[in-house]
């Protein structure tokens, strides 16, 4: 399924919060598998992001990279290029999950999975 690297991040942190909860054996190995591939995809992007943080970015007085402190220029730059990373698609191979028990979950949480989820 192609998905955008934005929708990895929020997929990222949807599936971080199910995997905490109690549910049976086949519904976990399902969720962390899914877990695992999107993760892969989540740290290549990271490890973009952390470029461009460099690259734009200025150190601040502790000695961290920071875009927020650079010149409104290198800012602009960083968040043109990153929103172009998060626009971008990648591929997850994964089979449709069945939520087959009830979750106490907000739906807010289940969104980004939706492409994922199967009723």
């Amino acid at each position: 399924m192609k998905v955008t690297n934005g929708e990895v991040r929020l997929m990222r942190d949807a599936l971080q919060k199910l995997i905490a909860l109690k549910m049976p054996v086949s519904l976990s190995l399902k969720l962390a598998k899914l877990a695992n591939k999107v993760n892969v995809d989540f740290q290549d992007m990271e490890l973009v992001r952390i470029s461009l943080v460099n690259q734009y970015g200025i150190k601040d007085e502790n000695g961290n990279m920071s875009v927020d402190l650079a010149p409104v220029e290198e800012r602009n730059k960083f968040w043109s290029e990153f929103v172009s990373l998060l626009n971008q698609e990648v591929e997850i191979d994964a089979e449709p999950i069945v939520l087959s028990i009830p979750l106490d979950v907000e739906p807010s949480v289940l969104m980004p999975l939706l492409k994922f989820l199967k009723e």
